[in-house]
Parts: structure tokens; sequence; C-alpha cells
């Protein structure tokens, strides 16, 4: 069997897509579904933004949710703030990824703790807590399928 250039075109891209295949995301890679009581939002790559992202998003994931939790801040208080999803009137999904997405970026804002559900639920309540004396500031994105 002569070998020609198409044949070989379609070996390699189907190793290609072997591998990307075989490298893609997915939400068993991620955290299993819980409680996360000491999960905190801490700086990555050692920078002040304090953002954190849980789970991981696939082709069938859409978004979900997006709200922000913002508190003005009050001198030696510290401030609070809850997100739910979902909330009344919406069908829940299974949660695959929650984004919590830092605005302030002057490693200031906070802590948010995964408080119920989570990755894998189709009910999640993250809790905010300030650092005493500043205010809060961040864009909550929940994506599922």
């Amino acid at each position: 069997m002569a070998i020609n250039w198409q044949t070989s075109m379609v070996a390699a891209c189907g190793l290609v897509l072997a591998v990307l295949a075989c490298s893609a995301p997915t939400t068993a890679m991620s955290l299993a579904p819980g409680f996360y009581s000491n999960l905190t939002a801490v700086p990555l790559a050692g920078g002040k933004d304090q953002s954190v992202i849980i789970g991981s998003t696939t082709w069938q994931d859409r978004l979900l949710l997006t709200e922000t939790a913002y508190k003005e801040s009050i001198w030696m208080v510290v401030r609070d703030a809850d997100i739910v999803y979902p909330k009344k009137s919406e069908v829940p999904f299974t949660i695959s990824c929650i984004k919590v997405l830092d605005q302030r970026q002057d490693g200031k804002n906070g802590v948010v703790k995964v408080k119920h559900g989570g990755i894998g639920y189709k009910n999640v309540l993250l809790r905010f807590h300030s650092q005493r004396g500043h205010g809060l500031n961040y864009v909550v994105q929940i994506y599922g399928h």
C-alpha cells in the first residue's frame, strides 16, 4: 500500500485530535462535590489579585449566573455578603465551574468560602468576608450544564 500525502495528513490530524481529547479539562479533575470550609481567595502567582476559579468549563457549559458582591468599607467593620444560586424562580443546573473575580486587585479584598453545595451540585452558597475596615468588590460567574 502506497502512502501519499493525503493519508499521512489524515493520520497526523487523527493523532492531534486524540492528544487534544486526552488533555481537555474535565470536571472530574476539579474539586469533588461538597463543603469547602477552608477555601479562600489567595493571590495567584504572587500578585495582589485575589481571584479564584473552582472547577473547569467544557463546551457544554453555559453561564448560569453573573452577580457582584459589593460592599463599601466602614471603619473598623468586617463586611459580609452572600451569593446564592439558584434564585427562587430559576431552574437549577449542575454547577461545573465557579469564578470569583477580584475587582480591586490591591490585595485587600477579603475571603470567600463555599458554605453549601458547589461543583457537581445544583446549588451553591458563597459567603464573602472583607478585611476589617475594607470593603468587598468581587464579580461571581457560575457555569454549568
